[in-house]
């Protein structure tokens, strides 16, 4: 059985300002977990080249598979 999650793409910055994807569920089948993941972006990536990983990320990926 597959099952789904809806994700949600947010920026999230590291302390030295380091932006980072953080993808976590708006609307999950169960069996998924409850925390957040992260993606690590190059270093030196800029704030709005984030934004822009960040939205083609919202635009292209509709949900998660959890494949059993």
């Amino acid at each position: 059985m597959t099952k789904r999650m809806q994700p949600v793409f947010t920026i999230k910055e590291f302390g030295d300002g380091q932006p980072f994807i953080c993808m976590e569920c708006y609307k999950a089948d169960d069996g998924f977990p409850d925390q957040p993941f992260g993606f690590d972006l190059p270093p030196g990536t800029t704030m709005e080249r984030a934004k822009e990983i960040r939205d083609f990320l919202k635009v292209n990926l509709t949900n998660v598979l959890a494949l059993a």
